[in-house]
């Protein structure tokens, strides 16, 4: 039998020095873990900020490409598609009148009335058409042989006329016209200061 004789306190002292290396090391890692994230940092700040403008300019092109295939796709039909600001007040009265008639070309008519009214007030030499409405008394001696007279010098203009008997006084001559606005004007204007005439309205129509 061998007998080894240790020193009291010899195993403790090499536990110890263990544990010192150990504490050291776990130390000097975080050590080296702080230094990493503090450099590294700024470098993962533009890797991530460089991904963002990637995905956002990736999802602009993919935006832009299918507006102008839904723009193009449009125009090919004869339909171009834009965007108006208008007031709030206006859109909801604008859409309670459509959707309760259910009308859905109200926009397209308001857009060609608006030219109407545009050429016949603002170009004399426009192409238009449309009705002018007279309502006059027949019992004007004379008056009636003078708005046929007045419809036969404008012949390049007046197309058609109808006379109808509203009441006992009261007569409707509704005169169908097409051609320069100047002309239609013209007429309009002669037949709405003839005297036993009431009331004169006339609707353009854009051609």
């Amino acid at each position: 039998m061998v007998v080894v004789n240790v020193p009291i306190g010899m195993g403790m002292v090499s536990g110890g020095v263990d544990m010192t290396y150990a504490s050291a090391a776990i130390s000097a890692v975080n050590v080296m873990v702080f230094v990493f994230v503090i450099f590294s940092a700024p470098l993962i700040r533009v890797t991530v900020c460089c991904f963002c403008n990637i995905m956002l300019i990736s999802v602009s092109v993919v935006l832009l490409c299918l507006w102008w295939f839904w723009v193009g796709s449009g125009s090919v039909k004869g339909v171009v598609r834009f965007s108006v600001s208008v007031p709030p007040g206006l859109v909801r009265d604008f859409d309670g009148a459509w959707r309760s008639m259910g009308y859905v070309k109200a926009v397209h008519d308001a857009f060609r009335g608006f030219i109407s009214e545009y050429k016949w007030a603002g170009e004399a030499g426009a192409e238009i058409g449309g009705t002018i409405v007279l309502l006059y008394y027949p019992d004007k001696p004379g008056l009636l042989n003078w708005i046929v007279e007045a419809q036969h010098r404008f012949e390049d203009v007046v197309i058609s006329s109808m006379h109808i008997h509203l009441t006992k006084d009261k007569c409707l001559e509704i005169i169908a016209v097409r051609g320069k606005a100047e002309r239609i004007k013209g007429l309009s204007l002669e037949l709405m200061t003839k005297k036993g005439v009431k009331q004169l309205k006339f609707t353009p129509i854009a051609l």
